[in-house]
């Protein structure tokens, strides 16, 4: 396992303009011969290649749903189960749902056994307010009470009674830094506040819950990284920065995933400001004081941006499916990586 120390240890040796191959830490390359493989899974039928889509966690059926994206013919509204058992795709024949569209927020709620999904980029650069709910019993999209401020990119997180989604951009590509709030049991809208200092507008950025705490690290607003990490209180309605040690690889365009039971946000992959994908998984631990590693792995990814990542708690792997390198070629592999013990 490589620990960072800080921004100093890490240094770029740039393979292409889309890929990262090594960090300069005395030489060494930063994959772990003894560490866990990503193991592509090959099975037909499969999604499309596609990048800016969703995947969640359904753990009542053990599988994951992907929604949506965009793929050599355009954006998507196409909707597929990957088992976690047979580790085969299959897709899911629904009603009318939600219009083909890429980079929207979706969360797992789980009580009432429905995937949500919230904005996503609908036109060229047009954001949508829309929220919808895609019941898994019956295969049955429904809408709901849009969310305020229309958008796409956006950051999103939930704890089964409480989905939270921050920032994002609106359809004039503006970075956006407002927190709303889904309540799961009456789906209702509200807009979290802050009593002081704020972060700076970003999307494409990761998101946990950790405890009665959000946390926001990483992502971009219109032209730069957001280099910083940021906690909200819940309770006392209290944005404060958070010091880290270590930085992740790259800046933005994550598959993200929560590790809730080592309590890890996990950032698969991405790029640093629309430069540089690579094929590796920066991991931020959050506990005090919050901390980068770099998740170990014998080998790596073909570099990618825009990947969807989910964790099957089950198994204890992360689950990778699509993405897209540089601006070009969209991606529909499928991988999985063992994630061990806790970092």
């Amino acid at each position: 396992m490589i620990r960072w120390t800080g921004a100093s240890a890490t240094t770029f040796v740039l393979a292409s303009q889309w890929s990262v191959g090594f960090l300069s830490l005395g030489c060494a390359p930063i994959t772990d011969p003894n560490a866990a493989a990503y193991r592509e899974v090959t099975t037909e039928p499969a999604p499309s290649p596609r990048w800016g889509h969703t995947l969640v966690y359904d753990g009542a059926r053990d599988q994951l749903i992907a929604f949506g994206g965009n793929g050599p013919n355009g954006k998507l509204n196409d909707t597929w189960a990957f088992s976690l058992v047979r580790e085969t795709w299959q897709t899911l024949e629904t009603n009318e749902g939600p219009s083909a569209r890429l980079t929207p927020a979706a969360i797992f709620d789980a009580p009432r056994n429905r995937m949500i999904v919230v904005g996503g980029d609908i036109g060229t650069s047009f954001a949508s307010d829309e929220t919808w709910a895609l019941d898994l019993e019956t295969l049955q999209w429904s809408t709901l009470p849009p969310i305020p401020v229309a958008r796409f990119d956006v950051i999103a997180t939930s704890d089964n009674e409480r989905a939270w989604f921050y920032g994002g951009f609106s359809a004039q590509f503006a970075g956006l830094g407002d927190l709303w709030e889904l309540d799961l049991t009456t789906d209702t809208w509200t807009e979290r506040t802050n009593t002081g200092p704020e972060p700076k507008a970003r999307a494409a950025g990761g998101m946990a819950k950790r405890g009665d705490h959000l946390v926001i690290t990483m992502g971009h607003d219109n032209s730069t990284i957001t280099h910083d990490t940021w906690e909200y209180g819940l309770s006392n309605l209290h944005w404060f920065e958070q010091d880290t040690q270590g930085e992740p690889l790259v800046g933005a365009h994550y598959g993200v995933a929560f590790d809730e039971q080592c309590n890890t946000l996990l950032l698969a992959f991405g790029d640093d400001n629309d430069y540089y994908d690579i094929g590796y998984t920066s991991a931020l631990v959050l506990h005090k004081p919050f901390r980068f590693e770099l998740l170990p792995s014998s080998n790596a990814l073909p570099p990618r941006r825009n990947a969807a990542a989910a964790v099957d708690p089950v198994r204890r792997r992360m689950v990778i499916f699509g993405g897209r390198q540089g601006f070009g070629a969209s991606l529909g592999d499928t991988w999985t990586i063992g994630l061990g013990e806790c970092l």
